[in-house]
């Protein structure tokens, strides 16, 4: 379940660009987490009824694009941005941490980095990560616009639906609010101390030092740096929770204790995964019929 935020490595003034896992408008019974250790994606029940990030990307894009159409219709011209290249979305930005790094690829490119593109790399200030600013994704331009252009703006995001329906879409939902984070309250639950407590175990074993409040973690593991010493330790982190069948086994903790949400929301999250399957196809119809109001992508961009 996605809990981590990367910066945008490019910000623009007119719109505002907007995580989640594969979802799903199945409301049967979830039993287990489902894990895609290729990607490095971990699904637990919540994330069935979740926007996705390629989704959420959409989205905010064809809400910037009703507004800027709109200003257009004013004779203010404005741009905003494309989704990113869904091939980001599914390669790098569905690739999670989940108590850590926990497959081979994550570890070996990011160490104990969360998992993100190169430019979100430099921009986030990692060392080890790219020294020079990468290519942008988009061909973008300065524009100056007039307090008149602004008022015009604000008019059309005022009427835009779009905004409304971003705003619905995206705020917090209830079963969010009533749901604790796991990786703060696992002392909570006797299976997942004892889980956690054979991966502790196996990092000793392997001459690393658990962290005394996050044992998953070995003493001298960073967030904001790659390096070999680093790659080196995520690795046999790793390997330790390949031996213990770890992931799935604490991903499984973290289903059963969303399952009795999901049952007390069900109705509530089918709607919202309904809204969300209802909004996509008229995004991109949106997206595909106005190409005038977006800036192009730039074709040196990388990941």
């Amino acid at each position: 379940m996605k809990k981590v935020l990367i910066a945008l490595s490019v910000v623009f003034c007119v719109t505002a660009c907007g995580q989640s896992s594969n979802a799903s408008t199945s409301d049967a019974p979830v039993e287990a987490a489902e894990l895609d250790a290729t990607v490095g994606e971990v699904v637990l029940p919540f994330d069935r009824f979740a926007m996705t990030s390629w989704e959420e990307d959409v989205l905010m894009s064809a809400t910037g694009a009703t507004i800027n159409v709109c200003a257009a219709d004013k004779a203010v011209e404005t741009k905003t941005v494309l989704p990113t290249d869904k091939r980001v979305h599914d390669e790098i930005y569905a690739s999670e941490h989940y108590f850590g790094p926990w497959t081979e690829a994550q570890a070996n490119r990011w160490g104990f980095v969360p998992p993100m593109t190169d430019a979100d790399l430099f921009y986030n200030g990692i060392e080890g990560g790219p020294q020079n600013a990468p290519e942008a994704m988009f061909l973008s331009e300065e524009h100056n616009y007039t307090p008149e252009d602004e008022e015009v703006i604000g008019e059309c995001r005022d009427s835009s639906s779009w905004v409304d329906l971003s705003a619905s879409l995206t705020s917090e939902s209830p079963w969010l609010t009533d749901y604790p984070i796991f990786e703060e309250t696992w002392k909570e639950h006797e299976e997942a101390v004892r889980i956690i407590g054979e991966l502790s175990q196996c990092l000793t074993d392997n001459n690393l030092v658990p962290l005394k409040e996050t044992p998953w973690l070995p003493t001298g593991s960073q967030s904001n740096l790659i390096d070999e010493e680093q790659i080196d330790m995520a690795v046999t982190v790793v390997d330790c929770k390949k031996s213990l069948d770890f992931t799935q086994r604490i991903a499984n903790v973290e289903a059963s204790l969303q399952q009795p949400l999901v049952e007390k929301y069900s109705r509530e999250m089918q709607e919202h995964r309904s809204a969300i399957d209802e909004m996509m196809p008229q995004a991109e119809k949106l997206i595909a019929e106005h190409p005038e109001v977006f800036f192009e992508r730039n074709p040196k961009f990388g990941q």
